[in-house]
């Protein structure tokens, strides 16, 4: 994947959850384009109302199922932050995120109140871009998509 994308895109800022995994992913990439993973909290995975690993698989393949206003407070609040990092971000960048993320930005782009929009495979690559005047969001290329597993 750092290959294709290093080959794709000229370098530019590489940014991450603060996920380990994310930042393990975005760690190649980095490195072929001699970049520092800058750590963003608007780009974590959605936030649970539980620690214990079955709430949450529970709580996740119910909200995957959802729409964005049957989520409460916590996650609007989630939401509304991760849209704005994308919606104020003025250079181009790389972004390593997760599943949800990337749903929430198409999901916005297209106007669409679900949680899931499509199925973004494990590194698949979303592009999208985003107007510097009105902060709207344009889908250029979803990425590849694959069945989503709830874990």
């Amino acid at each position: 994947m750092a290959a294709d994308l290093a080959g794709r895109f000229p370098p530019m800022p590489v940014w991450s959850s603060p996920r380990l995994r994310t930042q393990e992913t975005a760690a190649p990439l980095a490195a072929a384009w001699d970049a520092t993973i800058a750590i963003s909290p608007a780009f974590d995975e959605i936030p649970s109302p539980s620690e214990d690993p079955g709430e949450r698989k529970a709580w996740l393949a119910s909200a995957l199922v959802s729409n964005w206003t049957d989520l409460g407070p916590t996650i609007e609040r989630w939401h509304g932050a991760l849209l704005e990092a994308v919606r104020t971000t003025r250079e181009d960048i790389v972004v390593f995120t997760h599943f949800v993320a990337v749903n929430a930005v198409v999901g916005a782009a297209e106007g669409r109140p679900e949680v899931v929009v499509f199925a973004p495979a494990y590194v698949s690559v979303t592009v999208v871009d985003v107007d510097a005047d009105t902060g709207a969001i344009t889908v250029v290329e979803r990425g590849s998509e694959a069945t989503p597993e709830v874990g």
